[in-house]
């Protein structure tokens, strides 16, 4: 948010300012009364972000507050007892989705390593792995393939696609049937270690970006990531649980495949989280997946997505 329009929303939310520059705000905190000492901010701790090209944050290094401008809003309402989703509207931003060449792509350097891992698994679900060239005719890059450490597990004829916390750290790895039909479809290498709480791809998670893009399956993320989106996650069958990600994003797009499954999946975490933030449904083509559509599909079904639930807004 500019300069000018954070000074205006000050006004409008009759937040006292102390100074700014081009860089931040700072004011006096407007939750004083109900979270400072004595119920006064008496040396200005809140800072306003000024942010040009995405969402601006605001912080106050007394009370601990702190969020986006939409919180800050809503917050106040609610402690206000003031109805303020008109100004809700008013300094509504939309996180700014930028597409990046992958090669320009800094990804975290994992943690713990592949053979460390590997080692640590029973002899039976120990995979013998060699890099992965067969998959390449879906047109994913190497470059991509490479960087997520995706390789062939010739003793179990799987896809190994290794998992990684938001931290980095190899938790996990499944092994989805590679050439062959096989049950089950996929397979996690560490038998007993439930991975509902991880999503395929959030090492790479940017917190400065402001939004994510929800997927279904593994090849789904490197396809978006393949085409130069940041922020990808795969959900890979779980009911997804964002709690790790909500202080830092404002808006998440819903990229599941166009059929009967994923329109009732995609509702469903509309609807788990349309309340709390920005969510886009974005409806592909007709029974296709990411991995079936090209950039520009991609491009064009990102476009004309619309926010679902605008007429349900609330003040939080």
């Amino acid at each position: 948010m500019e300069l000018q329009r954070i000074l205006e929303l000050c006004n409008d939310l009759n937040i006292k300012v102390r100074s700014y520059n081009s860089i931040d705000v700072r004011v006096h905190c407007p939750f004083a009364p109900w979270k400072h000492a004595g119920g006064v901010d008496r040396v200005p701790d809140m800072y306003i972000k000024v942010e040009e090209d995405n969402v601006s944050v605001f912080h106050c290094f007394a009370c601990g507050s702190k969020g986006l401008i939409r919180h800050l809003i809503a917050s106040l309402a609610y402690y206000r007892k003031q109805d303020y989703r008109d100004l809700l509207i008013k300094y509504h931003e939309e996180p700014k989705i930028r597409v990046f060449d992958y090669r320009e792509i800094s990804l975290a350097k994992p943690k713990e390593d592949e053979e460390f891992f590997i080692f640590r698994l029973p002899a039976e679900r120990r995979p013998e792995l060699v890099e992965l060239h067969e998959w390449l005719d879906r047109g994913i890059s190497r470059e991509v393939i490479e960087r997520f450490k995706v390789r062939y597990d010739k003793k179990h004829d799987r896809i190994f696609f290794p998992l990684y916390s938001i931290e980095g750290k190899l938790v996990s790895a499944y092994g989805r049937c590679g050439f062959l039909d096989r049950n089950p479809k996929y397979l996690n290498y560490r038998e007993g270690f439930s991975c509902s709480n991880y999503f395929f791809g959030e090492q790479f998670f940017e917190k400065s970006l402001g939004y994510l893009i929800l997927v279904e399956g593994q090849f789904d993320v490197l396809r978006m990531v393949d085409y130069g989106y940041k922020n990808v996650i795969g959900i890979m069958g779980h009911n997804p649980d964002l709690s790790k990600f909500i202080e830092y994003i404002d808006k998440i797009y819903i990229v599941f495949d166009n059929d009967k499954a994923g329109r009732k999946k995609a509702y469903q975490v509309a609807e788990k989280y349309y309340k709390d933030l920005i969510v886009k449904i974005v409806q592909l083509p007709e029974n296709k997946d990411p991995c079936d559509c090209s950039k520009e599909e991609i491009e064009l079904s990102i476009k004309n997505s619309k926010i679902f639930g605008i007429k349900h807004l609330t003040i939080i």
